[in-house]
């Protein structure tokens, strides 16, 4: 009996026990297996994680700047756009008041001395006089007495009141013209008039901000 109780023992001792042990460290092992696959995917998923929000900052960036772009653009029209109507204001403005100064008593004056200088760069030969039909009427005798001491000969050429004032000298075929009319005088000046108007334009813009 003693015997077997003696196997017995060392059966739990040599067989149960090994057995026992050798499921411990197997559980051990698994344990540290799977904390390491878990620790590799919450690694992964944190990586994933973090590209994809770099991806989406990067792709906020790009819309943003887009968006910022676009802003820019649209302001930019809405500037020129404001421009370009300020200028045509202006020079619509500046256009009524040449009307007005044709009806002033300086306007003899003014006419006559640039028709005096258009002489200058003439010579003696047969011209068209360009002139609205109330310069014909008023200043057209007095021009053309000008011209024959300086053995210019003219014919009288009635414009239409879109010339304004001034006057329009042409050669006898009329294939060129010298135009001082007031309208062509001030669509010279157009160009300055802009940048006159931008340079005020962004002045104001600044103090405004």
């Amino acid at each position: 009996m003693l015997m077997i109780e003696n196997k017995l023992e060392l059966f739990e001792d040599v067989v149960y026990k090994s057995r026992l042990l050798d499921f411990d460290k197997r559980k051990t092992r698994i344990q540290e297996e799977t904390e390491k696959i878990v620790k590799e995917k919450e690694e992964a998923l944190r990586e994933e994680k973090e590209t994809m929000m770099e991806r989406r900052h990067k792709l906020a960036t790009v819309l943003g700047n887009e968006k910022i772009s676009k802003a820019k653009e649209q302001r930019r029209v809405l500037e020129l756009q404001k421009m370009d109507q300020l200028e045509e204001d202006f020079v619509e403005a500046i256009m009524e008041r040449a009307k007005k100064f044709t009806l002033e008593d300086r306007y003899r004056e003014i006419l006559l001395k640039g028709i005096d200088v258009t002489f200058s760069h003439l010579t003696p030969g047969t011209y068209r006089m360009g002139l609205t039909q109330k310069d014909m009427d008023v200043f057209f005798e007095e021009i053309e007495e000008k011209g024959k001491k300086l053995g210019i000969s003219l014919i009288p050429n009635v414009m239409g009141e879109e010339i304004i004032g001034g006057h329009v000298v042409s050669d006898e075929a009329n294939t060129y013209n010298l135009n001082n009319d007031l309208r062509t005088m001030v669509e010279e000046k157009r160009y300055e008039i802009g940048k006159l108007l931008y340079k005020l334009f962004h002045r104001e813009d600044q103090n405004g901000k």
